[in-house]
């Protein structure tokens, strides 16, 4: 059920500083927006890098977020996916205003929109549908869209015959915006329940495998400069095993593992990269710790961004650019 990551009950009711090779000059990191749980709704919040000037961005009745949070490329407004029926793609100003709706229309088996991605151009958005009907608590399909950053030109690129023995999810533009990554979990493929993280062509095509299926890879967030791709093991959190934080090259070689978190109880999932490319924000969990946590992009220097409490389990970090 969680995996799949579908709000169903509404339903029902390592990078551097330049980046050369894509003609892409150096970026300051900005502000950072997350979800946090405040009164039983997920809202959206924004905060500096140091942790200082945290901001409640979104008061909606239903929440926002869970479901997908992202930023405009010069860091003016969020991308974020509504907590409604069905949950909708929106943009919005940075004090929570301006609402505007980009999902394309979502109803007969259409179910949700989540998870939307800019291109580093901010051309266009990939993002994930979820389409009904729904046999025991899951999707019949769950694939990656992609359209144009207004809203029109809507193209669905995986999972377009149906039924499926897989599941989409997550995705994210190479820096070019020629290429996808996104999370593929089996639903009735074998092995079932596993996740790996695979590529493909922005048209679709030529879709392969990075990841061995028996690390459950997920959350694969491509590089800055284009040459790596940052994932976790273990697609949710798994009693006794620790989850750590990866990356590996766009042609499946070179996998290295960057956080050494062991023990059974700590657990690490990816959220996003600094816009210039050195630091890793991520969600981290451990027996009394449940915060946003940032890294070097190597790995090394991992300290608490927030201080929010278990309760409000901050999470779906992204991080924009300086305006």
């Amino acid at each position: 059920m969680h995996r799949s990551m579908i709000h169903i009950a509404a339903a029902l009711l390592v990078g551097v500083a330049s980046i050369p090779a894509y003609g892409v000059h150096s970026v300051a990191n900005g502000r950072l927006a997350f979800v946090a749980t405040k009164a039983g709704k997920t809202q959206v919040f924004t905060i500096n890098p140091d942790g200082s000037g945290l901001k409640k961005v979104t008061k909606l009745p239903n929440g926002a977020g869970e479901y997908g949070l992202w930023w405009s490329p010069d860091g003016s407004s969020l991308l974020v996916a509504t907590s409604d029926s069905p949950n909708l793609i929106y943009t919005m100003r940075l004090d929570g205003g301006g609402f505007r709706r980009l999902s394309p229309r979502c109803a007969g088996q259409c179910l949700a929109d989540n998870f939307p991605v800019y291109t580093r151009s901010g051309a266009k958005i990939a993002f994930e549908r979820a389409f009904g009907p729904i046999v025991n608590d899951n999707a019949s399909a769950v694939g990656i869209l992609t359209m144009n950053a207004d809203g029109s030109g809507m193209k669905q690129l995986t999972q377009r015959k149906r039924p499926t023995s897989t599941e989409d999810h997550m995705p994210t533009w190479s820096p070019d915006g020629r290429r996808i990554a996104f999370q593929r979990i089996n639903t009735t493929a074998s092995p079932s329940g596993q996740s790996a993280i695979y590529v493909m062509n922005a048209n679709g095509s030529h879709v392969r495998r990075l990841t061995p299926r028996r690390m459950d890879a997920s959350n694969s967030r491509w590089s800055r400069d284009g040459t790596r791709i940052l994932f976790n093991d273990y697609a949710e959190t798994v009693p006794g095993k620790s989850a750590n934080l990866y990356t590996i090259r766009v042609d499946g070689t070179g996998l290295t593992r960057l956080t050494k978190y062991k023990g059974g109880t700590a657990q690490a999932f990816v959220n996003d990269w600094s816009p210039d490319g050195t630091k890793i924000v991520f969600h981290f969990l451990d027996t009394g710790v449940n915060d946003l946590y940032v890294m070097d992009a190597a790995g090394t220097n991992a300290h608490a961004l927030t201080h929010l409490g278990a309760d409000a389990n901050p999470r779906r970090a992204a991080w924009g650019a300086a305006g």
